[in-house]
């Protein structure tokens, strides 16, 4: 017996640490069965020209309990003929962008003044919104943005401090806010991370310490 000592540059343990998962690889495979010869070699010149230019298509990914749309390219395609009778082998393989790590999207929520609004977070991990806010006036005290749980538990707290007169956004992952494209700071954070809790249904409000009035709406996307 002969063995080759190979060096390992990185040991065990090595490749811990915070990293996004790469993307998925959907595979389907079935029969294509036609009446003549003729028909199944149009078939096949039509399943091997299927998003040949490799433009964008949406396939339905099944997750426990539900099934969710997913934007995804052709990644390889084979139509193998079996040439003793009008019959094939097709396999088509589409790449899904994160399918796993980001699932549907909730864009543009509207927030009612003074009043609380439901989110739905039906991914495995919390997930980080961002929120736009549109001053009907001026707000000299600020406001506040409170998470609750369903059962009205403070699951997180942001109190925004300046007199913001114009829209702006509020990136509650990366602890900013952004008027006109700059970072201005002036939110406190308090409690735990300002995040949509897993698999649950969490409540949101738009609170005012003193006078003002505004608008908001809440983008957030299902995390896996």
């Amino acid at each position: 017996m002969r063995g080759d000592s190979t060096p390992r540059p990185f040991q065990h343990g090595d490749f811990l640490g915070r990293r996004s998962r790469e993307g998925q690889k959907i595979t389907i495979e079935g029969p294509a069965t036609m009446a003549t010869q003729f028909e199944l070699d149009g078939l096949d010149e039509r399943v091997t020209a299927f998003l040949a230019s490799g433009e964008e298509c949406r396939v339905i990914v099944d997750k426990p309990g539900e099934q969710r749309w997913v934007d995804a390219v052709l990644d390889e395609v084979e139509f193998d003929q079996l040439h003793y009778q009008p019959r094939a082998n097709v396999l088509m393989s589409f790449l899904v962008s994160d399918a796993v790590r980001y699932g549907a999207e909730h864009r543009n929520v509207p927030v009612p003044v003074g009043q609380t609004v439901e989110l739905d977070n039906a991914g495995t991990l919390p997930a980080w919104p961002s929120m736009v806010v549109t001053p009907a006036a001026s707000t000299p005290n600020g406001y506040a943005i409170r998470l609750l749980s369903a059962t009205d538990e403070t699951l997180g707290y942001w109190r925004i401090g300046a007199a913001l007169t114009s829209p702006h956004t509020l990136d509650f992952k990366r602890a900013q806010v952004r008027w006109g494209g700059a970072v201005r700071w002036g939110a406190v954070h308090s409690g735990s991370p300002f995040q949509i809790p897993r698999a649950t249904v969490s409540k949101l409000r738009l609170e005012y310490p003193g006078v003002g009035s505004a608008s908001a709406t809440i983008t957030y996307a299902d995390s896996y």
